[in-house]
């Protein structure tokens, strides 16, 4: 028992640390399209910078000499304007949520405890709202998640019972 609680305490921080890193990127990233947006607002410089047959229009910070300092402006972020931002926040929260849960699993280490299953449940509700804003595919596969969330739940309440009828 105690060799199995190990095994997901280690998936669960190694998962953790996968989650951490990934919602760092994605803060920058949010974090350079709301400069950008923000550099857009006050009609700060930008030039047309073309890329292959993309054009973007990227805020100059400086220019040194004949060289121009951009920058990177994220354009697209899962979809245009007001939407794409929406998305990012979205999928930040998520990440924030999952992490929790998986912060939780490895200090358990074990599936079946009231503050894993909690958390289970809080992140299948992210899955859900986030899946009302990305496609029909990933809100089936959030519903989903909510019902193993309840299929943990029963286990939870089985190993209950297993242990009091001991």
């Amino acid at each position: 028992m105690e060799c199995q609680k190990k095994k997901i305490q280690d998936f669960s921080n190694i998962i953790h640390a996968l989650i951490t890193f990934v919602m760092a990127i994605t803060v920058v990233l949010l974090s350079m399209r709301l400069f950008a947006r923000v550099w857009e607002w006050f009609n700060l410089p930008v030039d047309i910078v073309t890329i292959g047959e993309h054009s973007l229009a990227m805020p100059q910070l400086l220019s040194i000499g004949g060289t121009n300092i951009f920058i990177p402006a994220i354009t697209d972020f899962g979809g245009v304007g007001v939407m794409g931002d929406l998305r990012a926040v979205v999928m930040v929260i998520t990440l924030l949520i999952a992490k929790r849960l998986f912060k939780a699993l490895k200090n358990t280490g074990m599936p079946f405890s009231e503050e894993v299953i909690t958390e289970f449940k809080r992140f299948s509700i992210a899955l859900i709202i986030a899946g009302m804003n990305f496609n029909v595919f990933f809100t089936t596969l959030a519903l989903i998640v909510f019902a193993f969330s309840y299929v943990l739940d029963y286990g939870r309440l089985l190993q209950i019972e297993n242990d009091t009828t001991l």
